[in-house]
């Protein structure tokens, strides 16, 4: 028998009479996970919040040589979402740049300027405790949340992640890592905002980007130079410069080519990697002006001192 419906995907984890776990650790372990299978004697119940979404089977003692034992399986089924996966890695911006760029055959696209706003709980960090990362690009919203199974780092943040693009869609991917139950029901996109500010959630981090922009088509591969400036009251005060290289992957199987790829693009281009302590834009913005959500990161694991 079947109910519900369920999360996403990639190992196979097994749990025998005895074993525990948290939801938490479910919350963490669903972006990797594609099938749990629980091994559980006759008689024994396994409680799990309604919020975890998931879809169980319990099959008959007999399957697969479980015996006297009934086997219990947490299957995944594929999320119904706009997303991809971002691989994306962070550099000290090197001098001459445009002119690295043109000797590997890239070529430079233009500058844009915008403003990001990030969203979470203020006290609690919510989303950030999970590693994941709501954003308001001027008009635009993104979600992005952990992907694969080894958090690689550099320059103290996620290198992989999945893009999560538009409301509508977020909306369907944010009961996976946060309960929207007291949020009341969402009619339709406009409705992120306001589920948003019912749970407490607003702006923790906000400031302007102006990014030079570079294609690179013969690794599939573009890089972003970016200098932050402070908005509000850290106009003038607060500012940061960065480079990314990024590749954009349509499934998992492509993320190891994908950070080889990058790997091979910054040598070539002679960038030198982010001092571990010194993040991209908002890693830098939380050390500096989110003294809260600093030590709750901290604490969950997700920065370091």
């Amino acid at each position: 028998s079947a109910s519900n419906c369920i999360a996403a995907p990639s190992v196979l984890i097994c749990l025998h009479a005895g074993d525990v776990i948290a939801p938490c650790m479910l919350r963490r372990l669903r972006p990797t996970v594609r099938c749990l299978s629980l091994l559980l004697p006759l008689g024994s119940y396994l409680f799990l919040s309604s919020s975890l979404r998931l879809r169980v089977f319990l099959a008959c003692p007999t399957v697969r040589g479980t015996s006297s034992d009934a086997r219990l399986r947490v299957m995944s089924s594929q999320r119904d979402c706009a997303a991809s996966i971002e691989v994306e890695k962070k550099y000290l911006v090197p001098e001459g740049l445009a002119e690295r760029v043109e000797k590997v055959g890239g070529y430079n696209v233009g500058k844009k300027q915008f403003v990001d706003t990030y969203w979470d709980h203020p006290q609690l960090c919510t989303l950030g405790v999970q590693d994941c990362w709501l954003r308001r690009r001027e008009s635009a919203w993104e979600l992005k949340v952990p992907e694969g199974d080894v958090a690689h780092r550099v320059g103290g943040e996620r290198t992989v992640f999945r893009e999560v693009s538009g409301p509508e869609q977020i909306l369907k991917e944010l009961p996976c890592w946060i309960d929207l139950n007291s949020a009341g029901p969402a009619s339709g996109a406009d409705d992120l905002e306001r589920i948003l500010v019912s749970l407490g959630f607003q702006p923790f981090a906000t400031f302007e980007t102006v990014r030079a922009k570079y294609a690179l088509p013969d690794f599939n591969a573009h890089i972003d130079s970016d200098e932050v400036l402070g908005v509000g009251g850290d106009a003038g005060v607060w500012r940061h410069s960065v480079m990314e290289i990024e590749v954009m992957c349509a499934d998992r199987d492509n993320i190891s080519a994908a950070e080889a790829t990058i790997d091979q693009l910054a040598q070539l281009i002679g960038a030198e990697e982010l001092p571990a302590k010194q993040g991209g834009k908002l890693e830098a913005y939380i050390r500096a002006k989110c003294p809260v959500v600093l030590e709750r990161l901290v604490a969950a694991g997700i920065m370091s001192r």
